[in-house]
């Protein structure tokens, strides 16, 4: 360790959602503590049409191997709590259709949530971990990866995996739609569209390029985050919207106002208009948004010296 660098001794120490409503008051919500006391990482959060927010990701467990799964659940009162655990198996999203009717996601694991109880979701003849979900009225989307390759699943009202789409030597990473449109993106710069008849059509490539999220308002608007924000009217054409921020990686929506997160700040807009709000982006790992509500899950550390250091 080179004199002055003190990374070796921040210690993870839990999660903040901070939220942020239209008057710009601030509201702070510690997440439950993590059972093994190593901290916690989330890997996607979705919230309902109720409020209620659902965080899956997982808790270090502080020694060698995978980490345990997790879902972090703050119910339409205010009430935190961690909803789901599972050992050795690490979730990576959550989507849902309501409060009691939750998807959640990763290595090996797909439960689901009915108001009452999280349950395993059978996934027989699904390819991979899955990185991305989407619900849509009765029909369930997954996107996966495997090996080098991305693939797309959809779970109809039989309760049958259909496989629809692989992706060649590019992973998929989100998965988003409104009404009957659907879209898909990840690594290689990739955006997919799916046709009516459950075909994917390629819409953008971009070598060296990761789409890390969708957000879609309406089939004919939707939004793309990757270094740049990027926008389509639903027409197959994608265009830069203009922001300053250096790296666009995270997005949500409430109604039309679509929220994208920077690496410089949070901001709001429609269409390709956008402007940078006075919501603080600091260490925020994903956005979620509600009635003019803007919700973060905000990692902090606390610093521990050894004696020697201190004398």
């Amino acid at each position: 360790m080179q004199s002055g660098d003190l990374s070796g001794f921040y210690s993870p120490d839990g999660i903040d959602l901070v939220s942020t409503n239209r008057e710009g008051k601030v509201t702070t919500s510690p997440f439950p503590a993590a059972i093994h006391k190593h901290g916690e990482s989330i890997g996607g959060a979705w919230v309902a049409p109720d409020g209620s927010i659902f965080a899956a990701g997982f808790m270090f467990t502080g020694v060698p191997g995978p980490d345990t799964g997790a879902v972090y659940h703050r119910d339409a009162k205010g009430t935190f709590r961690i909803g789901f655990t599972k050992p050795a198996k690490e979730l990576a999203d959550v989507f849902g259709r309501s409060a009691n009717d939750v998807y959640a996601g990763g290595k090996d694991v797909l439960v689901h949530w009915d108001g009452q109880a999280w349950t395993d979701v059978p996934t027989e003849g699904v390819l991979g971990s899955i990185l991305g979900i989407y619900a849509h009225e009765s029909d369930l989307f997954l996107a996966t990866n495997e090996g080098k390759d991305g693939h797309i699943f959809v779970r109809h009202k039989d309760g049958a995996w259909k496989q629809e789409t692989t992706t060649s030597s590019c992973f998929l990473r989100a998965i988003h739609g409104a009404g009957t449109a659907v879209w898909a993106g990840g690594d290689c710069g990739l955006v997919l569209r799916r046709t009516p008849d459950g075909k994917w059509k390629e819409e953008r490539r971009q070598a060296g390029g990761t789409i890390f999220q969708l957000w879609a308002t309406s089939e004919k608007e939707v939004h793309a985050a990757t270094i740049d924000l990027l926008f389509s009217r639903g027409d197959g054409r994608w265009s830069r919207v203009e922001v300053p921020s250096t790296r666009i990686f995270g997005l949500t929506g409430s109604g039309r106002d679509v929220y994208a997160l920077g690496t410089d700040g949070i901001y709001r807009g429609t269409g390709s208009t956008f402007t940078k709000t006075t919501l603080d982006a600091n260490a925020c790992q994903h956005l979620v948004a509600h009635d003019g509500t803007v919700s973060c899950p905000v990692s902090y550390t606390h610093l521990t010296l050894p004696t020697s250091d201190l004398v």
